[in-house]
């Protein structure tokens, strides 16, 4: 049993040390902008914020080929909303949330609309509810017939 606990422990660190180490690997980029995105990500999880986000953009667009510089541009992007959705649908987050608010916020979802989810919410989950949200505007349905309009009312049990 004792031994199960140690294989276990040293698993654990050498996957957080792997995830870390997983973002210096961008494609087709140098070493400058491996070393601000690694910053990013780094600043962005001191920040309690999720990181996946902010790798998954900078290897996005490193696989298809965009320019250092928007690479870093991107992972700030992101890491900005990360933060904007953590605040507006404070106070207890969970990380899918705060990624999938960042999310909605990527497609022109105003926080205000985040924090009225929340609010109906209340202290439930909220990212599928944002996912949803985000497929229909970026899918440009048009505002009367989205869910969370006005006339749709989110703190039903069927929500």
């Amino acid at each position: 049993m004792r031994a199960r606990l140690v294989v276990s422990a040293m698993l654990t660190t050498i996957a957080g040390r792997l995830s870390a180490q997983d973002v210096l690997t961008l494609p087709g980029t140098d070493r400058e902008t491996v070393t601000l995105v690694a910053q990013i990500v780094t600043s962005t999880g001191e920040r309690g914020l999720p990181t996946d986000p902010v790798i998954g953009e900078a290897r996005f667009a490193a696989l298809n080929g965009v320019p250092g510089p928007r690479i870093v541009i991107a992972a700030r992007s992101v890491a900005e909303r990360l933060g904007i959705a953590r605040d507006a649908l404070a106070p207890q987050p969970t990380p899918s949330d705060i990624a999938a608010g960042a999310e909605a916020l990527k497609y022109g979802v105003p926080a205000k609309t985040l924090e009225r989810i929340r609010a109906a919410r209340r202290d439930r989950p909220v990212a599928v509810h944002l996912g949803v949200l985000t497929q229909l505007v970026s899918s440009h349905v048009p505002t009367s017939v989205r869910p969370f309009s006005d006339r749709w009312d989110c703190r039903r049990p069927a929500c």
